[in-house]
């Protein structure tokens, strides 16, 4: 063949299939495979980071929720001690500290308070409604 002859549909199939190792079907297969395989690795790549993502934010929030809790319930134990000063002498069971303990119930993770004179004679026990809960588990007070 020479540069001046026309080449027709037959001929050219038979160049490409000589120079070119690879068939049109199979770089038709190649680049539908390449693009399933980059599809799948995008689509993976954020379910993974998104997954990530909302773990950590979860992890971040349990952290910072237990400290807010332990925090709280430091200042309200401080609080009732020192609302309890007045009223360590008197009779254990009297009004006055039932009245300070009862303040508890408005807080659903206050689960017992007890108040002990300077003998370690126990006065006055509060059980609210997360310490119910609790002792409803066996064993719950054996830790």
């Amino acid at each position: 063949m020479g540069i001046g002859d026309v080449l027709n549909f037959a001929d050219l199939r038979s160049l490409n299939a000589r120079f070119l190792p690879v068939s049109t079907t199979t770089r038709v297969f190649f680049l539908k495979s390449l693009r399933s395989q980059i599809s799948f690795n995008t689509v993976t790549s954020i379910a993974i980071i998104s997954a990530l993502i909302i773990t950590l934010s979860i992890y971040v929030y349990e952290k910072l929720y237990i400290e807010f809790v332990s925090t709280e319930v430091n200042a309200i134990g401080e609080n009732i001690s020192v609302d309890l000063i007045d009223y360590i002498n008197e009779p254990a069971g009297s009004f006055n500290q039932t009245e300070v303990l009862l303040r508890l119930d408005e807080y659903e993770y206050a689960e017992t308070a007890y108040i002990f004179n300077s003998q370690g004679e126990l006065l006055n026990v509060y059980i609210g409604q997360a310490g119910l809960k609790a002792r409803a588990k066996p064993n719950a007070f054996e830790r």
